[in-house]
């Protein structure tokens, strides 16, 4: 049983949640964002599949399922706490039941609110309560990987909140963490005081380091720019959420590039999972695969040299070897950076970059988070029930005229 007679903490989260959603609906008519069938037919189509007009009926149908599901919640704890024992009972059923019934709907309503939202070229039109509802999901959108979803949200909210300075601190820190620093720097520096003296930890010494972030990718853009015309290679890896292609940096990391390629040309990484997906850091592979009904550790059976002297940096969307706290103890895994990680530079050799499909990087299954208490250093949580993405196929697309083998650490 989740009701006891003491109201507990997750019926509050729930009504607040309640209490949020209905008087952002409020406004909801028939010439609104709103209106259908019933959405909770698990025939429905998915939001990927659907029209823009389909989603705006898609919304109202959710709209009503969803103050359906808030009247039962409603009644049920006003009733829970009126009846008698033997009632109690039935009506902390209803609550279990309709609770477990909106949050599914409350996804697809966040979802589509913000396609909706994003894709609607005329700010004007949009409905009163369609900020409203997202500028209350968009606190959610920024503890994922969604950039660019999250950008074209704040980027809108300006447009309907222009002086709302919490907006444009989010915008700030969103482009920071994405390689945008020059237009990051300008909205930032806008802001009062006193409104960037409530960052969290992580996002202060961002915030610290954001004038030598710029100078650095200054420098990093005129390679990328001297590349350009280059014959870099390049990978296609396919995965559960789709294509990622990334090119390779072989001309500062020529070694750990051909001990990619090579696994890569033998199949290593088919079917190998991203077992440590942390949001707002990194996603890591290579080293657990899948096979059959089950998982296995597999290894190359060697280690490789690091190349870090002269290396390039830890930037949004980089790749980069996953090792030991020893020297040369890279070998196959890898990860994929959320947003620039200046701590990792001179340590994990930089060796590529995602050139396409780094929303499809940013959607993989988180399956660690951090924990962080007062006093206490951060520690690492495995997220229970969850099912990693994994890699269903990979290729290489382009490469140069030579051959591509690791350099193996060899051992005195």
């Amino acid at each position: 049983m989740i009701l006891v007679k003491r109201t507990p903490s997750s019926i509050l989260k729930v009504t607040f949640f309640a209490a949020v959603v209905w008087v952002a609906m409020q406004s909801c008519g028939p010439n609104v964002i709103c209106c259908g069938q019933d959405p909770s037919n698990g025939s429905a189509p998915t939001t990927q599949t659907l029209s823009f007009e389909q989603k705006v009926d898609r919304h109202g149908e959710l709209v009503k399922a969803m103050r359906e599901k808030i009247r039962l919640i409603t009644q049920a704890e006003m009733r829970f706490y009126l009846d008698g024992a033997e009632e109690s009972y039935n009506w902390s059923d209803q609550w279990d039941t309709a609770v477990a019934d909106l949050q599914p709907l409350r996804e697809e309503f966040e979802t589509i609110s913000v396609d909706l939202y994003i894709n609607n070229e005329d700010a004007i039109s949009i409905p009163d309560s369609l900020p409203e509802t997202i500028f209350s999901v968009r606190k959610k959108l920024l503890k994922t990987d969604h950039d660019a979803d999250t950008i074209a949200v704040l980027r809108r909210l300006l447009i309907a909140k222009p002086d709302n300075e919490q907006l444009k601190l989010d915008l700030g820190l969103a482009l920071l963490k994405t390689n945008q620093f020059t237009e990051a720097n300008e909205i930032i520096d806008t802001i009062t005081p006193n409104v960037l003296e409530k960052l969290e930890d992580a996002d202060n010494q961002l915030l610290r380091i954001r004038v030598p972030l710029q100078r650095a990718y200054e420098q990093e853009k005129k390679i990328l720019a001297a590349e350009a015309d280059d014959d870099l290679p390049r990978v296609e890896i396919n995965t559960t959420q789709g294509r990622i292609i990334v090119e390779l940096f072989e001309n500062e990391a020529p070694d750990t590039v051909g001990n990619f390629i090579q696994l890569v040309e033998l199949g290593f990484y088919t079917d190998v999972i991203f077992h440590r997906v942390i949001s707002k850091f990194m996603a890591q592979t290579g080293l657990v695969a899948f096979r059959g009904n089950g998982y296995v550790i597999q290894k190359p059976g060697y280690s490789i040299y690091d190349e870090t002297k002269g290396g390039r940096g830890h930037f949004y969307g980089y790749l980069s070897m996953a090792k030991t706290d020893q020297p040369n103890s890279g070998s196959s895994q890898f990860f994929i950076t959320y947003e620039p990680t200046v701590a990792l530079n001179g340590r994990h050799t930089v060796f590529g970059r995602v050139i396409q499909g780094m929303d499809n990087a940013g959607r993989l299954q988180p399956t660690h988070e951090v924990k962080e208490e007062k006093d206490k250093p951060p520690e690492e949580v495995a997220i229970e029930s969850i099912t990693p993405d994994r890699i269903l196929s990979v290729k290489v697309i382009r490469k140069r005229n030579h051959e591509y083998r690791p350099n193996q650490v060899t051992t005195q």
